[in-house]
């Protein structure tokens, strides 16, 4: 049985994409029943993978696929691995460090078995589902390996 651990996830907005702090946005800050796996499961989905099904969910929602974003995508393993390390020591993990991305202005992680387990833990969650189908967040970047997904927006 793989351990699971419950993530505290608040969606984080930038007043202006360079430089100004971060605030919570959405109105959330509770926990949710997104899960990120601290080990590697079976799941073997690529970031190419996840990064297909949520434009395909965009596009099934009628809204417009995200356009890769190569700024986004420039410190995605590093972020990825910040998180993993965080949940080793911690057994959770927040956006503490998020700061010195300055072109995010949104950080979804989740962890499943396929990207559209993924995609539907996002989907029933408030803060998540709504950056998810926002017409203002049009680029992103997505990272996947062994089960987890970080995906990036602005």
């Amino acid at each position: 049985m793989k351990t699971v651990y419950k993530i505290i996830f608040a969606a984080l907005s930038v007043p202006a994409l360079f430089g100004g702090g971060f605030v919570f946005g959405h109105g959330i800050g509770y926990q949710t029943g997104l899960e990120w796996s601290e080990s590697q499961n079976t799941a073997s989905f690529t970031g190419v993978d996840m990064w297909e099904a949520i434009n395909e969910y965009r596009v099934d929602k009628g809204l417009k696929p995200f356009t890769l974003d190569e700024v986004l995508c420039h410190n995605m393993v590093k972020r990825f691995e910040q998180l993993q390390q965080r949940l080793t020591e911690t057994g959770t993990t927040n956006h503490d460090g998020l700061e010195e991305y300055e072109h995010v202005t949104h950080e979804l992680i989740a962890g499943g078995e396929a990207p559209q387990q993924v995609i539907k833990l996002w989907e029933e969650s408030p803060g998540h589902q709504l950056a998810i189908t926002s017409q203002e967040l049009t680029n992103g970047c997505v990272y996947a390996q062994g089960g987890n997904a970080l995906l990036f927006l602005r």
